[in-house]
């Protein structure tokens, strides 16, 4: 029996006509009409009555089909996932999304080192913005994805994958170079002395989570106006060693930098701010065996290659 059929036939049952069904489907109710007919033939029984004026009204047989159609309908789709998972064994491509602070640098070395000790697994690898890494994986589109967010959608699984220590860095002939401080109150106060039209740069979506940042970050946005920015890594980079603002940036992506003396660190007493990287998978879509060897890589990997 034609599951399509029965999704149309469970939508005239509900809505008691054929214009709705027919304009959801992209068809004529003509053609939903002739759909149901086809149906009837099938089983032998009249399910709907059609009035003059177009109403129509469910038969008692309407009645008993519709839970039997509703369980078919659901059946159908379970077989069609278990197929998915069927076919998904012998695929070896997987596909990645991540949020584009992280979908550069760690991931790229992460994966360049997954590669290098798999056999014959292909990672497509895709950023986007934190919102649609989630929509890919919720969809199916994506096997993994990594987010800075912990995720509440009951559909997904959210795993820890890596601890970022966060860390204020400036270039070395800044006012605040080599400073300790011993709050990070005490360095909002100290960087609104007049270095220049922006001061402090946060990166984006994840940078405001953390509430010593997103503290400052309010705090500016109220009585500063532009005196901050807002931006991916390798902008706020630029900035920070140009001179222009203290950028928060986490510790392993500014190694290179502070080993050549492009960037220096201001010393904090107050405890580091931690971003949690998450790596999330949809629970109701089981993992190919290639993408399995991925996520368990990830949650070892990442925290190596940072």
């Amino acid at each position: 029996m034609n599951k399509d059929l029965l999704k149309i036939f469970l939508s005239v049952y509900a809505h008691r006509g054929f214009d709705w069904p027919a304009f959801h489907n992209k068809r004529s109710a003509d053609e939903v009409r002739r759909d149901m007919q086809a149906l009837e033939a099938d089983i032998g029984q009249k399910l709907f009555e059609e009035a003059a004026n177009g109403r129509v009204t469910k038969t008692e047989a309407a009645r008993v089909f519709a839970p039997i159609a509703q369980r078919i309908v659901h059946l159908m789709d379970a077989a069609d996932e278990k197929f998915a998972v069927i076919d998904s064994e012998n695929d070896t491509d997987v596909q990645l999304a991540a949020t584009a602070d992280i979908g550069g640098l760690l991931v790229s070395r992460a994966l360049r080192a997954f590669e290098a000790q798999s056999t014959g697994v292909e990672v497509k690898h895709a950023i986007y913005s934190h919102s649609d890494v989630r929509e890919k994986v919720l969809a199916g589109e994506a096997a993994i994805g990594l987010q800075y967010h912990a995720s509440r959608e009951a559909e997904l699984n959210v795993v820890p994958v890596l601890n970022e220590r966060v860390v204020p860095v400036c270039a070395p002939d800044h006012p605040l170079a080599g400073t300790r401080l011993d709050s990070y109150d005490a360095l909002q106060d100290a960087a609104d002395i007049g270095f220049g039209e922006i001061h402090l740069g946060f990166r984006s979506g994840e940078g405001l989570l953390t509430r010593p940042i997103h503290k400052m970050f309010t705090a500016f946005c109220v009585m500063h106006g532009r005196s901050f920015i807002v931006d991916h890594t390798p902008s706020l980079l630029r900035f920070a060693e140009t001179g222009k603002l203290i950028a928060f940036l986490p510790d392993w992506r500014i190694k290179a930098q502070l080993e050549d003396g492009a960037l220096v660190t201001i010393e904090l007493d107050e405890p580091p701010i931690i971003h949690r990287l998450f790596m999330i998978t949809r629970k109701s879509l089981s993992l190919s065996a290639p993408a399995q060897e991925l996520a368990n890589f990830l949650k070892m990997g990442l925290a190596q290659q940072a």
